[in-house]
């Protein structure tokens, strides 16, 4: 392969065969407890915080109250909040420190993983399996494509982007047919917005 189309065909390749095996109903919960939640509150470690941080101001465009764990504005989490954890390899000491954490104080906990039956994906209320390489995949893993063009890892982070580009726009197409008439197509108003 010498050209960037081919090159980037054969990674959309990958992407798409990976997000096709993502359970629907699954991802029907995450929007669910989303929509449903108080107050949001999302963490994610090194290239899988980049990712949160992008949902998290999806979000909070969207009008959620949103916040990063770690972020001096990160408020307690208790009933009725939501805490996203995005944990590749189901499983790091710290991201199982805050769920532990918020769980104890009442908030309910989804986990984002590659590996369902790690410690920290198995403990939270719910899960979102996403079946993309992580740092725990050995290299003989059926499910890893051994001639990705891609760094490595970096497909896990492209799915979480367009997981969460999806997730956005799953939000935003009720949400912006119910105000169009409104105030027309310049401008999506957060749910909290008046629009009389």
């Amino acid at each position: 392969m010498n050209n960037l189309k081919e090159y980037s065909d054969k990674i959309n390749e990958e992407v798409t065969a990976v997000l096709s095996r993502v359970d629907l109903q699954q991802m029907k919960t995450l929007l669910d407890l989303i929509q449903g939640a108080h107050r949001i509150a999302l963490y994610g470690g090194g290239r899988e915080g980049l990712m949160i941080r992008a949902l998290a101001m999806r979000l909070f465009h969207l009008g959620y109250e949103v916040s990063v764990v770690g972020d001096m504005t990160a408020p307690f989490l208790t009933n009725g909040d939501l805490l996203i954890l995005s944990v590749g390899p189901g499983y790091v000491s710290t991201v199982d420190a805050l769920r532990s954490v918020a769980q104890r104080d009442g908030a309910t906990v989804i986990c984002l993983t590659a590996q369902p039956d790690g410690e920290t994906a198995r403990a939270a209320d719910k899960i979102v399996y996403l079946p993309a390489q992580t740092m725990r995949w050995p290299a003989d893993t059926p499910i890893l494509r051994h001639d990705s063009l891609a760094p490595s890892r970096a497909p896990g982070q492209v799915k979480s982007c367009l997981r969460n580009n999806n997730l956005a726009a799953r939000f935003l197409k009720p949400f912006h047919k119910r105000i169009k008439s409104k105030v027309g197509n310049a401008y999506v108003a957060p749910r909290w917005a008046k629009i009389s």
